[in-house]
């Protein structure tokens, strides 16, 4: 009986790791292919897709001139479309934000939000695990409720409501609508609290500290791994979001909005104003990919250097009971 069980876990561990094999080369291939089709030109990506760039057509972009191209040209337009507000109507200026403005914008959404969705679930749960009161359950049974049963109709009462307050398409607005405790992370940080020791904290309320000096001395030094690697998920999917630029700040563009927007059109926010020649350029497919390039290269690095944080195991560290 043992040996039939362990040959059947033997054969069971085989198929996952050929699946998450061919899942991890699928994922390879993807960047592998566009970042050899960064480096071609236009002619050289029409005659050989999935071979490596040929010098004699690609002597150029070998150079990294696609890069060049995308790092000088792209461009949002932004602007020009009024809405209604409780205050009256408003119709934000005309302006072309540059892939600098954009980098800006991304690391204001992404740095401030991805600490918001880390830290106010963290608070949130470690109230509801540490105080034992009948509201910590409804808080529970509530998010549990919002994760499994769609809301219909959410984002346009949002948006009405964001405008009302006169907070749509600025920055408050946006870290506003972080300030959440709903979403996976909160019952992460509940698992996590529940089996939290509680001798630090016994400790330091015997010698007289208070709740909120126990929180901020004791409680969320010890959580920082937790909260870390909580930050830096949702930072990776924050740095991909366009949807919420789109919908929430339309004249604040981030990379994301301005790679999808140019990647599905072709087109950069002046293209009016540049030449012929550069606009052919632009609305090659290896320059598209090029910009789609340029957005998932921070993030690799990114991966490289907190792949321990990312990928390493989650303990609270401390005392052992």
């Amino acid at each position: 009986m043992q040996t039939k069980k362990k040959r059947k876990i033997s054969i069971l561990m085989i198929i996952l790791f050929t699946l998450l094999a061919i899942y991890a080369l699928s994922i390879f291939f993807t960047l592998g292919f566009g970042f050899l089709t960064s480096l071609k030109s236009r002619t050289d990506f029409l005659r050989n897709k999935l071979g490596l760039p040929d010098p004699d057509y690609s002597a150029e972009q070998l150079k990294l001139s696609n890069y060049g191209l995308v790092l000088q040209y792209l461009n949002v337009k932004v602007g020009g479309q009024a809405y209604t507000t409780a205050f009256g109507d408003v119709v934000p200026d005309v302006e072309y934000v540059g892939i600098g403005g954009m980098l800006l914008n991304t690391i204001l959404y992404t740095v401030v939000n991805a600490c918001l969705n880390a830290f106010i679930p963290a608070v949130c749960a470690y109230v509801c695990v540490e105080y034992k009161f009948k509201i910590g359950g409804i808080l529970y049974a509530v998010n549990l409720f919002a994760m499994t049963m769609p809301i219909v109709g959410s984002t346009p009462s949002t948006i009405t409501l964001l405008r009302n307050l006169g907070i749509f398409d600025t920055w408050f607005g946006s870290w506003v609508l972080r300030l959440t405790f709903t979403g996976t992370y909160f019952f992460v940080f509940w698992a996590f609290y529940q089996g939290f020791s509680g001798a630090y904290s016994e400790a330091a309320e015997i010698d007289g500290a208070s709740q909120w000096q126990v929180l901020v001395s004791i409680i969320l030094p010890l959580s920082i791994k937790t909260i870390t690697t909580v930050a830096l998920l949702n930072f990776v999917t924050l740095w991909n979001d366009y949807n919420t630029t789109v919908l929430y700040m339309p004249t604040h563009p981030t990379l994301a909005y301005g790679v999808w927007y140019f990647a599905r059109s072709g087109h950069v926010g002046n293209a009016q104003g540049l030449k012929p020649i550069i606009k052919a350029q632009l609305g090659a497919i290896p320059v598209q990919l090029t910009s789609c390039m340029t957005l998932a290269l921070p993030l690799l690095v990114i991966f490289v250097i907190f792949k321990e944080k990312l990928m390493g195991n989650i303990s609270a560290g401390g005392v052992k009971e």
